[in-house]
């Protein structure tokens, strides 16, 4: 299965483990200080920015891909053929 995950969602996966640590330390640390940690709120906030990130270059990846193939279908008339995975 882990062949059919792609490098970002296995990022997004770890990510969100290291979120289900923070939290349970962030609710101790409150009952045990009575004060709240900021690293949960920081940490969510790279992570949006992170994402948002990611969702950009992807983005611009496949659009850079499309006017290639496209290009490339213009000059010789034959759609670009995919490798195939074995």
């Amino acid at each position: 299965m882990t062949e059919f995950v792609s490098k970002t969602i296995r990022l997004a996966f770890v990510f969100a483990a290291i979120a289900g640590i923070f939290i349970p330390l962030d609710a101790a640390y409150f009952q045990a200080t009575g004060d709240h940690l900021q690293f949960v709120i920081e940490y969510f906030s790279l992570l949006g920015i992170m994402f948002t990130a990611i969702t950009a270059k992807n983005a611009t990846d496949n659009f850079l891909s499309y006017r290639r193939d496209t290009i490339q279908y213009q000059a010789t008339g034959q759609l670009p053929v995919a490798p195939v995975k074995q």
